[in-house]
């Protein structure tokens, strides 16, 4: 087994035990059943099949999902900085690159896993709930790609999280992280793309990156069946490449900056 894999493969097992995720789970279970209760309800007023209230999901999940990747990100570099666990654990030379990559990949995995479980839970209950699925195809076709978009923004926040968990202590990088993350959810509802200075910024925003997939070019999107699903990919897919190149980016500067503090542990 590589050093990356090794890594990978015990960082899985750490976060799979994280007290977080079990109260992240439980927070997700009880909101699925809320929100299929309250689909039921609105049903005989406003007609449409799951996909339609699956729009509802993304907003309650993303911010959720997004909250878990910083905290989970943070504890695992900020504490592979201060006290170098993998070093001793393994007997095998471990270069730094490979921790913390390793890391990322053992995370990225597991919320992969995590966000794929949340939402097949949301949408069966949906179903459940309306009884109206619609096309099946459609729908696993549609959920599919709300998994893979929720994946990448969560893995561009987990590169975010690495980054100030590089530079900053542990309770430092949770203070920016958030403040980061409220200002670019206030900066989408308030700055206009016709501004002529933060305009051009949101444009390249990855939280606007994230949204502008969903929405679309009318404002419709991947959750609305209404939206042939080709239009919504020929129309979201440069916004999905560019949020996966930031990924890639953010992911390389992390490993520049985290081999600074040596060559191997």
């Amino acid at each position: 087994m590589s050093a990356l894999s090794a890594v990978a493969k015990n960082e899985f097992g750490m976060v799979a035990k994280n007290p977080l995720v079990f109260l992240f789970m439980g927070v997700m279970t009880v909101l699925a059943i809320v929100n299929a209760m309250g689909a039921s309800g609105l049903n005989s007023y406003i007609t449409g099949d799951a996909i339609e209230y699956l729009w509802n999901v993304n907003s309650i999940t993303a911010g959720f999902f997004v909250l878990l990747t910083l905290c989970l990100g943070i504890i695992s570099v900020s504490d592979e900085r201060s006290r170098g666990v993998l070093g001793v654990m393994l007997t095998k030379p471990l270069y730094r690159r490979d921790v913390l990559l390793g890391k990322f990949v053992g995370i990225a995995l597991f919320l992969f896993l995590l966000i794929t479980a949340t939402l097949v839970l949301f949408t069966s209950l949906l179903v459940v709930a309306l009884g109206n699925p619609g096309s099946i195809v459609e729908l696993v076709v549609r959920v599919g790609f709300f998994i893979l978009l929720l994946f990448i923004y969560c893995c561009f926040m987990l590169c975010l999280a690495a980054l100030f968990s590089t530079l900053l202590s542990k309770g430092a990088a949770l203070i920016i992280s958030l403040i980061y993350v409220c200002y670019d959810w206030y900066s989408y509802g308030t700055i206009a793309l016709s501004d002529p200075f933060f305009g051009g910024l949101l444009s390249f925003d990855p939280f606007y990156l994230y949204w502008k997939s969903f929405l679309g070019m009318d404002g419709k999107g991947l959750l609305s069946s209404s939206v042939p699903l080709g239009a919504w990919l020929d129309f979201s897919w440069p916004y999905i490449v560019l949020l996966i190149l930031y990924v890639a980016v953010v992911a390389l500067i992390d490993v520049i900056l985290f081999n600074r503090e040596g060559e191997s542990v």
